[in-house]
């Protein structure tokens, strides 16, 4: 039987969800699809320089979790 989801605490929802270059239409580039999760890590570490712990500790996950969410975006 599988673990139910542990919830995350994102502290910033983006009004923007689309993020595309300019002169480039949109139906020319493949879709990436973020989690919420994902989006708050990479704010998390690239935006304010926290270190993993810190992430970690403000999304309210273990260490190696948080790794993971903010690795994932970095391997598209």
């Amino acid at each position: 039987m599988p673990r139910p989801p542990k919830f995350r605490r994102v502290e910033f929802l983006p009004q923007v969800t689309v993020f595309k270059p300019t002169g480039v239409p949109l139906r020319e580039l493949e879709e990436e699809v973020l989690a919420v999760e994902e989006l708050e890590a990479i704010r998390l570490k690239d935006l304010l320089g926290l270190e993993q712990e810190e992430c970690a500790e403000r999304m309210k996950i273990h260490g190696p979790h948080f790794k993971g969410c903010s690795s994932r975006p970095d391997k598209r």
